[in-house]
């Protein structure tokens, strides 16, 4: 099932991908909760054609914002759709968070997580390292992170800016 949602945000990451955030009506938020690395399914008519394509929430369960980065694939109907039209204020169809890919953090627990990305795998890797840092206080990350150019380094200043407030928790 999906449900219209209207866009919030739209922020050019990179050249070449976006970050698209959703407003959920309060009526749906229950349908709208996530764990952490779960994606999102989205739906819209281009040249009348219904396209779905699925990416990764990169906001935190906890952050209360639905928020999914789209990097413009060649040919891609979809992100190439994306990329050049959508607008805050715009609705897209958008289906319940989805996937077995997630966290469950653990408050109390005291571990040692490595991350391994590239290029827009960043996405699922984000809200996971972002909860694990926010709700694991004693837990530890080792994130990897490889991308073509750092231009193309999809939430590159987030990151940094993360690794210097979590210096002692994250390399």
């Amino acid at each position: 099932m999906f449900y219209s949602l209207k866009i919030l945000n739209v922020q050019k990451e990179t050249p070449n991908s976006i970050s698209v955030e959703f407003e959920v009506p309060k009526k749906i938020q229950n349908h709208f909760s996530f764990k952490a690395g779960q994606f999102l399914t989205l739906k819209k008519k281009i040249s009348n054609e219904d396209i779905k394509r699925s990416y990764s929430i990169c906001s935190t369960p906890n952050s209360g914002k639905f928020k999914v980065v789209i990097k413009q694939i060649p040919n891609g109907k979809f992100s190439t759709y994306a990329l050049n039209n959508l607008k805050i204020g715009d609705f897209i169809d958008v289906a319940k968070p989805s996937g077995n890919f997630f966290l469950t953090p653990q408050p109390k627990t005291k571990k040692s997580y490595t991350l391994i990305a590239a290029g827009s795998g960043i996405t699922p890797i984000f809200s996971i390292l972002k909860t694990i840092l926010s709700e694991e206080p004693n837990s530890t990350v080792k994130l990897f992170y490889g991308n073509k150019s750092p231009e193309l380094t999809i939430f590159r200043q987030e990151i940094e800016k993360i690794s210097k407030i979590y210096s002692k928790n994250l390399t």
